[in-house]
């Protein structure tokens, strides 16, 4: 059995408060680009992780749901708004300022499967869910913005937030990195767990 490779453009697995909370809002998106070394390719992309964080920790706790897509790109491509490799498909994520959701892409009931990745890099979408239905990322004033946790020790390099059907790179707006993950296991390898 083939050990998890775990994609990362982020240094963090948890939020502290030297970390900084980007609130998005529906349509809007973060996204970010995750590369392979090449030596680990073929992979199959099994499940994505990140963190819904608290500013304050006082959401922590409540529920919601994520709607996540996966687009494979060539080498040095951005990502577009449009069709999605793997996805878009909504899970029920955990607000908390500890821990990072993990979201398992394979699940032989509902007819999801891996997403081969066996040249280039992928893009991870992390939406928030269309309050119409009832279901919003929880947010009490400005002065709590749950959101996607920002790693301020990281790169800006491969993340963007995408808004007003414009992708504009994250450093235009802080230096860091969302906490998005990509973990994968060997083409055709089962993942466990």
């Amino acid at each position: 059995i083939a050990a998890d490779v775990v994609l990362r453009n982020d240094l963090s697995d948890s939020y502290d408060s030297g970390d900084q909370l980007a609130w998005l809002e529906f349509p809007e998106c973060a996204v970010s680009v995750l590369k392979a070394d090449s030596a680990d390719l073929p992979l199959d992309i099994s499940y994505v992780e990140f963190m819904l964080a608290s500013n304050t920790g006082n959401q922590d706790g409540e529920t919601t749901l994520a709607e996540v897509g996966i687009q494979l790109l060539a080498d040095g491509a951005k990502p577009v708004n449009g069709p999605m490799d793997w996805g878009p498909e909504e899970f029920t994520v955990t607000v908390s300022s500890t821990s990072i959701n993990r979201l398992g892409l394979v699940d032989e009931t509902a007819g999801w499967t891996a997403l081969p990745y066996s040249s280039g890099q992928i893009a991870v979408w992390i939406c928030p869910p269309d309050p119409t239905t009832g279901e919003a990322w929880p947010r009490v004033n400005d002065r709590d913005e749950s959101g996607i946790v920002i790693d301020t020790s990281a790169s800006a390099d491969g993340s963007y937030i995408y808004m007003s059907n414009t992708m504009t790179p994250l450093g235009n707006f802080i230096d860091g990195s969302w906490v998005i993950h990509a973990g994968a296991v060997a083409a055709g390898v089962t993942p466990v767990g």
